[in-house]
């Protein structure tokens, strides 16, 4: 039923769901929170530090990775790609778009 779960937490908040995957990580450090939702992946790894949430939902992908930064918000979504990568170390959305 469960893969390998990886949470270290040092917040508020850290919610893992994870169904039929061989590995899902997060690292969460002075967060609101991190909210993973990870079926049928090879890999998902989040590193959040001093951010007010990230959200990632990935689907049948071979993996998804989110490196955020003193960041309001970031969000991925990402259904039955090779893979989506996203490092944002400011606040303008304009460099995700």
């Amino acid at each position: 039923m469960w893969g390998d779960v990886n949470v270290v937490d040092n917040s508020g908040g850290v919610n893992v769901v994870d169904y039929n995957p061989s590995e899902v990580q997060v690292v969460d450090n002075n967060d609101s929170g991190v909210i993973v939702v990870d079926n049928n992946d090879s890999e998902v790894q989040v590193v959040d530090n001093n951010d007010s949430g990230v959200q990632v939902v990935d689907n049948n992908d071979s993996g998804v990775q989110v490196v955020d930064n003193n960041e309001s918000g970031v969000q991925v979504v990402d259904n039955n790609e090779s893979g989506v990568i996203v490092v944002d170390n400011s606040d303008d959305w304009d460099t995700l778009r």
